[in-house]
């Protein structure tokens, strides 16, 4: 028998079934040959067989992003990220206000993050700054993404969590400082990237149920 590698998991997806299984993925030459749930078939019980198994870990067989921003619509979908819109810095948040208090199960202290914000279509063109955001979430942390998925806006409670996980080596590139020297509540680039999944990782708690819930919009 040829040698293979079979990657196990207990949250498998793949394209013709509406739900995750317990499983296994068989591989031959860098292609799947063949996707098993539960117990893997006799046929592939081979000793020199590379096993690897990812535990509660999803697997997606076949999923190839490209650029798509697949999991920021995700989590849009599921009402994780609260879509805003405005041609100001006091429109974005009087948008972000209205918008939060309907969406269901918030509960106090949970994080809000929403998307909308677009600085070229703003009159002033001018940068926000924590300091509006913290008029009306002074506890909960709130991350807003820009819309070029590159800049995020947020609060003093955000920032006190996320900047300690800054790189320090991209600290004075990507975070933007008051007159005082301050962080005014702008990150950008790397920082931004790293602190976007963190704070999304945070809206989901448990990947699998998650998940389950895109299925059942």
């Amino acid at each position: 028998m040829e040698s293979i590698k079979i990657l196990k998991s207990k949250s498998i997806l793949n394209a013709t079934l509406d739900h995750f299984f317990a499983g296994a993925l068989v591989i031959k030459d860098n292609r799947i040959i063949d996707i098993v749930s539960e117990n893997i078939p006799q046929q592939y019980q081979n000793t020199n067989n590379e096993v690897i198994d990812f535990g509660d870990r999803t697997i997606l067989p076949g999923f190839i992003e490209s650029h798509a921003h697949i999991f920021l619509s995700a989590l849009v979908a599921a009402k994780q990220i609260i879509l805003i819109n405005g041609h100001s810095e006091s429109e974005c948040v009087a948008d972000l206000v209205k918008k939060a208090q309907a969406v269901p199960n918030n509960l106090p202290g949970d994080w809000l993050v929403g998307k909308g914000w677009y600085l070229p279509h703003w009159i002033p063109c001018r940068m926000p700054t924590k300091n509006s955001l913290d008029q009306v979430f002074p506890d909960r942390p709130t991350v807003v993404i820009a819309d070029d998925l590159h800049t995020l806006w947020l609060n003093s409670a955000a920032l006190n969590k996320l900047l300690p996980k800054a790189a320090p080596e991209r600290y004075d590139q990507d975070v933007h400082l008051d007159k005082s020297g301050d962080p005014d509540g702008v990150i950008g680039e790397q920082t931004a990237m790293g602190f976007c999944m963190r704070s999304s990782i945070i809206l989901i708690k448990n990947g699998r149920q998650f998940c389950d819930r895109i299925l059942q919009n």
